[in-house]
């Protein structure tokens, strides 16, 4: 996934993965990177949840980092689970007050812009305008 955003709430009801730009990813293969996410993600106690993903799977047995400059608001951890923690390969993420190309500079100008409607970037060929 590349150049996505999520800005609603997302509730998972029972157990599992929840994010807000995907429940699930799997770092062997799955790349994850210029995504934000403003929603709120919630989900019952022992659910994986976070606000871009809810679990990072495979982080393990790979050496290149396939989840990076992505961004996030709100409270709350950027990934739910992931198998490991200490290798500078597993997924990134920058936590921002607000979405814009000053405090988001890896969302390229050539993709995003910033819609003064809605106080944040959003994809320039986006109808949501």
């Amino acid at each position: 996934m590349k150049h996505c955003y999520n800005t609603g709430a997302i509730s998972l009801k029972g157990e599992g993965n929840v994010g807000g730009i995907t429940g699930s990813e799997n770092c062997i293969g799955d790349t994850v990177t210029c995504c934000y996410s403003t929603g709120k993600v919630t989900g019952k106690k022992g659910a994986n949840k976070g606000i871009l993903i809810g679990s990072c799977a495979g982080a393990q047995w790979k050496s290149k980092r396939n989840v990076y400059n992505n961004y996030y608001t709100g409270s709350g951890k950027p990934y739910g689970t992931s198998p490991v923690t200490w290798h500078e390969w597993v997924a990134k993420a920058t936590k921002v007050s607000s979405i814009t190309a000053s405090s988001c500079p890896k969302l390229s100008s050539k993709n995003w812009t910033y819609s003064t409607k809605k106080k944040r970037l959003i994809l320039k060929n986006n109808k949501e305008k």
